[in-house]
């Protein structure tokens, strides 16, 4: 059965209005221990967005790199079960 969820997030001020894709990452953590290094599971979607804007202006400089963002060791990416 679908279960839509919402998951609530700010847009800069400073964006543009237009129609935009957001990347949504799932990310289950990989464990922190050398044998697990590649079991992170990575589940990404996207949706398409119309922001609504009065800024007249260039996107925001910034961001993150995909998929360098989500490379093992990254914050968030690798679950310390005894910390």
């Amino acid at each position: 059965m679908f279960m839509a969820i919402q998951i609530p997030f700010k847009i800069p001020s400073q964006t543009p209005a237009g129609q935009y894709l957001l990347r949504i990452d799932g990310l289950w953590p990989a464990r922190n221990d050398v044998a697990y290094e590649s079991l992170a599971q990575h589940y990404p979607g996207c949706a398409q967005i119309e922001v609504e804007s009065s800024f007249r202006g260039s996107l925001p400089s910034g961001g993150v790199k995909i998929p360098e963002s989500l490379a093992y060791g990254q914050p968030g990416t690798v679950l310390e079960p005894f910390s």
